[in-house]
């Protein structure tokens, strides 16, 4: 700590080697120290700096049972025995390729090697003379680690190719778990005798229980790839890979993440490069070594769960107070967790039980529960570093809010009773104020139509007259003709005038008669399309030759280029629709047309009117109310 900064250490990491020109490809131990394989040479810790003790490029380090031996790229397999008195290592003559995936001692005299070409034994004499033995059916494998169980069974890591049991003259595969493909076996721990954990790259963590294989649930949802897989101690696993260094306890079901702890650099670790002594574990992660420190001590993996204080309308009460009153309803709980290795991670989890359905997962260590009613109660809270909580550590309260008599059941049914009686009298006044109120909006709406209706028949009336005006400086006898037609015409709008809605029947007879005004005026330049059966629905009256007129208006038509509007019956609408032919001089429009037609639609129908202007073409999709025939 210096005057200016605190500077925040981890409690279970350590860096052991970050400056090395050496590409660590394998890590193993002996009487206390570390030997390293690499792309030169094997070197030990107190010689990393000097001459390598072996020279070639080493794949694979085994050292137990009293045997050194040293995996090679392209260069074969070599030992060493530590009683033999012999400072060089040996060559093993007779594998059938010489670039070692994976090393494994059996015993003082059995190694078991995979290469290229499967996996061999070999057996080595009391004098020092190596043998080898080629196991069949593996020729085909590409075996990246060896583990062995207490009835003599073989365990084999497969690239890609799941795992393989071996025992004698059996031989079995095993790449799928649930439906599933396992992948690739990166790492097989070094546990319990008679079952193991493994890192696949498909499947995540896995369990082997000596008859089979095991999914095993991430606390987190879903697992990393790791690498490596290591028992640190009794059902706790370090996990270590590109993307996650963790902890795994698996009779708890957490997962401890370092990320945080260590600066991960997202570089690929080479399998099972982990060696542990001691209470070490060294691990090689993107090029560096790190050191895990072994712990017995629980405050370092696991939070510690308080309850500060509990708060009943903002006042501070003893945690004696098991009994509040019904007033005493607003509640507040403090609360605090320890977690030492990386107090940014806490979370909370806390169930107000009978009221709250489940846990609530937060980072705040205050939780407010307002105007409670009354009844029994339990307050939990817990803490941890993730979201899987249902193993950690716990504080509880218990208390119960009382009751007023007056929200007893008695009292209630009591207010019940005259609430009743109130309320039919409000009923009945609500009955007699909404006929009131009916009435007045119908007579509202009635206003409104009446004027409506006042407003259409002079626009009609004045297009009429300016169409007469035209034809009379044009063509006095056409003009004379219109007119007698208008006559018609006029006649049929004042029968039908005085109806709110006409069936659509006479609204096409209404049309027809106006179309023949359009043909004495246009000679055929405007031209009608209908498609639809135009029966048993009611329109407001008028409404297609409004629309029609208004197509006219804005429109040039000629005998080489007609004005063709389409009158067609679709999707439960009535579409009018016409390609612009615009004029060139448009005439002044009041509007009055479509706003009426929509305001009636909307009054009588109830419905709303869509008007499509785009720059080729005008449309305008009429609702139709069937139930209206």
């Amino acid at each position: 700590m210096s005057k200016k900064n605190i500077f925040k250490a981890s409690l279970h990491f350590s860096t052991w080697l970050t400056d090395s020109t050496f590409e660590i490809r394998s890590l193993s131990a002996k009487n206390g120290s570390l030997f390293y394989g690499t792309q030169f040479g094997l070197y030990s810790n107190d010689q990393i700096n000097e001459s390598p003790i072996f020279s070639g490029n080493i794949s694979s380090l085994a050292m137990e049972h009293g045997l050194e031996v040293i995996g090679t790229f392209n260069d074969g397999l070599y030992f060493k025995r530590d009683r033999s008195g012999k400072s060089n290592y040996q060559p093993v003559v007779g594998l059938n390729d010489k670039t070692v995936l994976a090393t494994y001692v059996q015993d003082s005299s059995t190694v078991i090697v995979t290469t290229l070409a499967g996996a061999q034994i070999v057996s080595i004499s009391s004098d020092g003379r190596p043998t080898c033995s080629t196991i069949d059916g593996l020729e085909s494998y590409y075996i990246l680690t060896i583990r062995s169980l207490s009835d003599e069974r073989i365990l084999f890591g497969t690239d890609k190719r799941g795992l393989v049991i071996w025992q004698g003259d059996s031989l079995v595969n095993i790449n799928s778990l649930n439906g599933k493909s396992i992948g690739t076996v990166h790492s097989i721990s070094n546990g319990s005798p008679d079952s193991a954990y493994m890192s696949t790259s498909n499947a995540g963590v896995i369990m082997f229980d000596s008859k089979e294989l095991k999914e095993v649930i991430s606390p987190h949802g879903q697992w990393y790839e790791y690498t490596s897989i290591s028992e640190i101690q009794d059902n706790e696993y370090l996990l270590i890979g590109s993307e996650e260094v963790a902890l795994f306890y698996s009779t708890l079901g957490e997962l401890l993440a370092f990320d945080e702890d260590i600066d991960l650099d997202q570089g690929r670790a080479f399998n099972n490069n982990h060696v542990t002594f001691g209470n070490k574990t060294i691990f090689e992660q993107a090029g560096k070594l790190y050191c895990f420190h072994h712990t017995q001590e629980e405050f370092r993996k696991r939070s510690k769960t308080q309850l500060l204080a509990i708060e009943a309308n903002l006042e501070e009460i003893p945690f004696s107070s098991t009994r509040l009153s019904e007033d005493q309803n607003n509640l507040r709980f403090h609360y605090n967790g320890i977690l030492y290795r990386n107090p940014d991670k806490l979370v909370y989890q806390y169930i107000l039980e009978g009221f709250d359905a489940e846990w609530r997962t937060t980072r705040d260590r205050t939780v407010s529960y307002p105007h409670l009613p009354p009844g029994r109660y339990v307050f939990r809270v817990r803490s941890g570093h993730d979201h899987n909580l249902s193993n950690a550590d716990e504080v509880s309260h218990g208390f119960e809010i009382k009751q007023k008599f007056y929200r007893r059941s008695w009292f209630k049914y009591l207010a019940l009773a005259l609430l009743m009686v109130l309320g039919f009298y409000v009923w009945r006044k609500r009955i007699e104020d909404k006929r009131v109120k009916e009435r007045l909006q119908l007579l509202q709406t009635q206003s409104k139509l009446m004027g409506l209706k006042a407003q259409l028949n002079p626009h009609f009336l004045f297009n009429s007259f300016n169409t007469i005006i035209g034809l009379t400086e044009e063509d006095p006898i056409r003009s004379v003709e219109f007119t007698e037609k208008l006559t018609d015409f006029y006649r049929m709008v004042i029968e039908v005038t005085e109806q709110e809605l006409i069936p659509i029947e006479s609204e096409m007879e209404i049309l027809d008669t106006y179309l023949e005004l359009l043909v004495i005026r246009f000679d055929g330049a405007i031209k009608i399309q209908k498609n639809g059966r135009f029966a048993n629905y009611l329109v407001p009256p008028m409404t297609l030759q409004l629309l029609i007129e208004n197509a006219v208006k804005h429109n040039q038509a000629h005998s080489d280029k007609p004005l063709i509007i389409s009158i067609t019956e679709e999707d439960g609408s009535l579409i009018i629709s016409h390609l612009k032919n615009l004029k060139a001089a448009r005439q002044k429009s009041l509007g009055v047309g479509l706003s009426n037609l929509k305001a009636r639609y909307q009054i009588l129908l109830g419905l709303q009117i869509e008007i499509e202007d785009t720059i080729d073409s005008f449309s305008v999709r009429l609702p139709i109310d069937y139930s209206r025939s």
